[in-house]
């Protein structure tokens, strides 16, 4: 069912009037999206040694994981501003005899090989090599590894609620102003408590499992809100709506 589905936005895009302009728009953005993957893959592999010269008398490993929350943080809202959603390729196959949560799971599962979520991987797998060959427990880098894959899914499918709701966005973007200034003037140490959850996933591989629950629930959370919007009636309902609004303002 995937292939079909993949076969029919393959036609799709080739029968658009507009083909020729969106093959050069993607030629475009593939040179960009692998000018920042060489750039992540290049501080992948030498980011520990960058921060072991830097810091002689800290633990990269340790240091990185201080600041892992707030990259996090930062990448949901870089999400927001530049991710776009494909849930727009779920129209021109409400008209075929396919049901309706093999689309809500072809989209949400689409959606996992963003280029947005590869980016992470290519600094955070070499990373990890890096880390086994220099003598980190191997069991505890995997765990540590895991458990940042599902932090980039989730907030991949995190992103699909906040575009529905702008709500998310200023709650994210309050707590993570709220967290800076915890830490910039003195009240809490937030790179310590941050650091320390990390380093717990390193010591303690198994809790990395924990991150599947989350996973689950913010996609369970995406299937139901989803799965209401794949009617086409409520789409003929709302271009009927707009049309007519547009008649009362003429």
């Amino acid at each position: 069912m995937i292939l079909h589905f993949l076969k029919l936005e393959w036609k799709q895009f080739f029968r658009s009037s507009h083909w020729q302009k969106g093959i050069a728009l993607k030629i475009i953005m593939g040179f960009v999206a692998l000018y920042f993957l060489i750039i992540f893959l290049g501080l992948g592999i030498g980011g520990y040694f960058i921060l072991q010269k830097e810091f002689p008398a800290s633990d990269p490993l340790k240091l990185l994981n201080s600041y892992l929350l707030f990259a996090i943080l930062g990448d949901l809202i870089f999400r927001y501003l530049l991710q776009k959603l494909p849930i727009m390729n779920i129209k021109p196959l409400l008209i075929l005899p396919i049901k309706r949560n093999k689309l809500v799971h072809y989209v949400l599962g689409k959606s996992a090989f963003s280029v947005f979520n590869i980016l992470g991987l290519f600094f955070y797998i070499p990373f990890s090599f890096v880390l086994i060959k220099e003598g980190y427990n191997t069991v505890g880098v995997l765990g540590w590894l895991f458990s940042l894959v599902l932090s980039i899914q989730s907030a991949n499918l995190l992103n699909f609620l906040i575009n529905k709701n702008n709500k998310y966005l200023i709650v994210i973007a309050i707590i993570l102003l709220i967290l800076v200034c915890l830490h910039r003037f003195g009240f809490a140490n937030i790179i310590g408590l941050e650091g320390s959850f990390f380093d717990f996933i390193y010591q303690y591989p198994i809790y990395s499992i924990l991150g599947i629950m989350v996973l689950a629930l913010l996609y369970l959370a995406n299937y139901n809100l989803l799965r209401k919007q794949v009617y086409l009636d409520e789409t003929v309902q709302a271009k009927e709506i707009k049309k007519g609004l547009e008649l009362l303002l003429q």
